[in-house]
């Protein structure tokens, strides 16, 4: 039996850890097919009985063949593809990043399911976009303990993740911010 995320939220580093887990897997697989969640909640996902998070709602996914991106002539093929922050007011977060979904296609690489996980999921900048009102909603890191701000200075490394200030910045912090939750996740709490 699953249960809806939302009602899932402890400890919230192994959550996070976990869903930046599935970007990575989204978009770097075998088959050589990137996965891209163009919209994501909280609802999105469930975890089962043993734990594992699971994708449920996959009505929001773009597929990219790799190979046939790499194979086309287009010049921008090689590249890497890094989203933009968009604060998305009065539109659902998929019509705010529409403009998004062409760009996915003509890279082989792309930053994308890092930034929606960040943005949606983990950050205080999440936002219920289902609906075209800006509801925010809290991220799962919303409120880190003293631990991951001041010893693993997560609270940069998410806000980079969001919102990058240098180019290919969002993919140098998501690395650093697997260590950061892998460790956390076996700290006791302390705020």
């Amino acid at each position: 039996m699953s249960s809806v995320l939302r009602h899932f939220l402890s400890p919230e580093a192994t959550m996070a850890l976990k869903l930046i887990k599935i970007a990575e897997k989204l978009s770097n697989n075998l088959d050589d097919f990137a996965l891209y969640v163009t919209d994501v909640t909280m609802d999105s996902f469930a975890v089962n009985d043993k734990g594992e998070l699971l994708l449920i709602d996959l009505d929001s996914v773009l597929v990219v063949d790799k190979l046939a991106v790499k194979g086309s002539e287009l010049t921008t093929w090689n590249g890497m593809h890094e989203s933009q922050f968009n604060e998305c007011r009065n539109q659902t977060f998929r019509e705010c990043n529409k403009d998004t979904e062409p760009q996915l296609c003509r890279h082989a690489n792309s930053d994308h399911n890092y930034y929606v996980i960040c943005r949606q999921l983990l950050s205080q900048d999440a936002y219920d976009g289902s609906e075209k009102r800006r509801s925010f909603v809290n991220g799962l890191l919303h409120d880190m303990p003293d631990t991951a701000r001041n010893d693993w200075e997560l609270d940069y490394l998410l806000s980079e993740c969001v919102m990058p200030t240098r180019q290919r910045g969002r993919m140098q912090v998501v690395h650093k911010m697997i260590e950061a939750l892998s460790n956390l996740q076996s700290e006791p709490v302390k705020h």
